[in-house]
């Protein structure tokens, strides 16, 4: 994050700002004007040091600012990756988290119906053998 500050103004001098260029949001390059301010002699352009974005308007049109004091933030290309990084890092860490409790509700309601599965094929199986040894009792009582 870039502190935009106010130039070095003579002898506790205050200036006033009369144009603000850009706003919150905007895309700001190396160079461009963000703000002019006037003293009681001149008008000064406050520029830009760097590219990146506008964070942070902290003065409006018409303010009063003093020397060096800090009128505006600007996220430079740097601070834009690495609170990217940062972000997509908890992204990740969020999705794996909800993954893993996905897969164990998952993976317990598949062992209940399994095991639900398993005792109805034993069950079936059990009933299978039961016929089997009537269908056996049934011939040897014939015979």
């Amino acid at each position: 994050m870039l502190e935009i500050r106010t130039p070095e103004l003579p002898d506790g001098a205050s200036a006033k700002v009369v144009r603000v260029r850009f706003a919150v949001g905007e895309r700001v390059e190396k160079g461009d004007c963000l703000f002019e301010i006037e003293t009681q002699k001149v008008i000064l352009d406050v520029i830009a040091p760097e590219d990146g974005e506008m964070h942070e308007n902290i003065v409006k049109k018409g303010d009063i600012v003093k020397s060096e004091q800090i009128i505006c933030l600007i996220n430079d290309d740097k601070d834009t990756y690495y609170e990217d990084v940062e972000h997509l890092q908890a992204q990740l860490k969020k999705h794996k988290k909800s993954s893993v409790k996905s897969a164990k509700v998952s993976a317990d309601k598949n062992s209940s119906k399994s095991d639900t599965d398993n005792s109805d094929g034993a069950s079936q199986t059990a009933f299978v053998i039961i016929c089997v040894l009537i269908v056996f009792a049934c011939i040897l009582v014939f015979l």
